[in-house]
């Protein structure tokens, strides 16, 4: 008996990790399907952007629908405990409900903190880089930015992050009294990532004081440290952001819209957490077997029921990256869903 746990453990942690990811390709695939059947007409001639396109909005769908894997490989896998009789097994061996949660459970949240270190980096920005190809054919560009950054004032005609390359940038120093101190112009600066700055071939630089203006040229000019591409270009029309970015955009950036970027945080955030109450939920309203109980009308139940949970967040996330409710209603139905499932367990 005492190497039970580790076989329920390891052969509940198969069944369910199979299942997540069966479900979760199936379900990226369909997105895929559906998005090329809608923009077939714009696809662009090349077949190598087309993989591309394909390849990015494959990983999109991967990004957005993995919550809803996570309720679903978990559905099918309870399905087949009880239809197999395996679950009355399991507590016949005299393991209890928290002992069986724990291996869906650990892939539950090992896969949430993977894909919260992922939504930290480049591949967040999967959706962006589709549409670039689509509509662009891998051009990524925004024109006319004028923001407000660490006391400077930023003109920047022409922005392309995908490439970290800006055009027509001008920026003007201002003193505490809001007097002009010092502009520096460059038709032309590309971001360095290791430097965590721009460059510039080619600055001109004019200090300002009550008593002279003074110019000069300086070559290979080091300016703009942590004024990151893929932030600024989100400020001006925000579809998705990255932790990170949207870390420095809330600490560097005065002129932003804070209810777009937390909003698309809070959902990243708060989603997955749902629907790790839902599975626990699910299982606690779980019939042993058959017998007990009616499985399919179960398994339509609450199919539908995570469904429409999910799809209410996404509603909400809507409304509140508009601005029209407040953007913590995001945690509303993760918190209710907990309060369900104390309610649930102290009724047990």
């Amino acid at each position: 008996m005492r190497f039970l746990p580790k076989l329920y453990f390891r052969y509940l942690f198969k069944i369910y990790g199979k299942n997540f990811l069966l479900i979760l390709t199936s379900i990226s695939l369909l997105y895929l399907l559906v998005d090329i059947v809608g923009h077939y007409s714009h696809l662009p001639n090349s077949s190598n952007l087309q993989i591309l396109y394909g390849y990015y909005t494959f990983l999109y769908g991967v990004d957005f629908l993995y919550p809803l894997a996570l309720l679903f490989g978990f559905l099918l896998t309870i399905y087949q405990l009880i239809r197999r009789n395996e679950l009355v097994a399991l507590y016949s061996g005299g393991l209890q409900q928290i002992d069986l949660l724990k291996p869906i459970l650990a892939i539950g949240a090992g896969v949430t903190l993977l894909f919260y270190v992922l939504d930290s980096t480049q591949f967040t920005y999967s959706i962006e880089k589709a549409k670039a190809i689509l509509h662009g054919g891998g051009s990524w560009s925004k024109d006319s930015y004028f923001l407000k950054w660490n006391g400077r004032i930023i003109s920047i005609r022409k922005l392309n992050p995908m490439v970290g390359k800006a055009e027509d940038i001008n920026i003007f120093y201002l003193s505490p009294q809001n007097r002009l101190t010092k502009v520096i112009s460059a038709k032309i600066a590309r971001y360095q990532e290791e430097s965590n700055g721009w460059v510039a071939p080619e600055a001109n630089i004019t200090t300002i004081t009550p008593e002279k203006m003074e110019r000069k040229v300086v070559k290979n000019y080091h300016f703009l440290e942590a004024f990151k591409p893929k932030v600024v270009y989100n400020l001006k029309s925000v579809d998705t952001i990255s932790f990170t970015d949207a870390y420095y955009a809330l600490k560097y950036f005065k002129n932003l819209d804070v209810n777009v970027i937390l909003g698309i945080v809070f959902f990243k955030i708060f989603t997955p957490l749902l629907v790790l109450v839902m599975i626990i939920f699910t299982f606690l309203s779980a019939p042993l077997q058959t017998r007990t109980g009616n499985l399919p009308l179960f398994m339509i139940k609450f199919a539908l029921l995570g469904v429409l949970i999910w799809g209410i967040e996404l509603l909400l996330f809507k409304f509140t990256k508009q601005g029209v409710l407040p953007i913590y209603l995001l945690a509303l139905p993760p918190l209710m869903g907990g309060v369900g499932v104390v309610y649930k367990i102290l009724r047990s």
